[in-house]
């Protein structure tokens, strides 16, 4: 953890307690108060980015008071510190289109060698940028940990992992081998195709579907809720 992430974390701590963090002087730090100023695009981004979603945190159970507390963290994230989330964003996509000019012009061997020396500089501020995100995902990451359980964890992380598998999200609070997920998907694929229901039924998955079903609405609710813009 970088010393920026610590700083913030502690900011975070503070603001998810309940509390208000301050400096050495007694005044209230400006990392709380400036987290008015994230929108909520921007920290909804960056729930994704952790993998925090309304979707899996209803699969693993969590309640409203539970997802606000992680909202507000996301929130605090985006803004608690400079540069912002959504100034990470921007210098990414920036510094990737500049990678991906100069490379093209290296390989059309148009390049002289300030545009190389140019590439490297581009490709180390791109690393930089993502590198500050995934710190900045790291405190959402570091919230979810504190409001949730074990089993919660356990599943909100396996979910995250398997972010890019294109299943029901109940099925991914179990981890499975790349063998098992082309199985499974081939099984959705075919149940789809004959119009029968896609329905968990191993036991880890089917208490994930029960619990999607009981809580995706007071999720969204205090996801909306939370994020609503000031």
């Amino acid at each position: 953890m970088t010393r920026g992430l610590y700083t913030t974390s502690v900011f975070l701590a503070a603001a998810l307690a309940g509390g208000c963090a301050t400096n050495h002087a007694g005044e209230s730090s400006p990392a709380v108060a400036r987290h008015a100023q994230a929108t909520p695009a921007e920290a909804s981004l960056l729930l994704f980015r952790a993998g925090v979603t309304p979707d899996a945190l209803a699969a693993v159970g969590a309640t409203g008071e539970e997802v606000e507390r992680i909202c507000l963290a996301a929130v605090i994230a985006c803004s608690a510190y400079s540069p912002t989330f959504s100034d990470l964003l921007e210098t990414e996509a920036t510094q990737h289109r500049l990678c991906q000019d100069l490379t093209e012009k290296a390989r059309a061997g148009r390049a002289a060698p300030e545009d190389r020396a140019a590439l490297a500089v581009a490709h180390a501020a791109l690393l930089a940028a993502r590198d500050a995100q995934e710190d900045a995902a790291d405190l959402v990451r570091l919230a979810a940990n504190s409001n949730l359980d074990e089993m919660q964890r356990e599943w909100l992380w396996n979910i995250a992992a398997a972010r890019s598998v294109e299943t029901p999200v109940a099925f991914k609070v179990m981890a499975r081998p790349d063998n098992e997920w082309r199985s499974l998907r081939d099984e959705i694929g075919a149940a789809r195709a004959n119009g029968s229901p896609v329905v968990p039924s191993d036991g880890d998955a089917a208490a994930a579907q029960a619990l999607y079903e009981q809580c995706i609405a007071d999720v969204a609710a205090a996801w909306d809720g939370a994020l609503r813009p000031r």
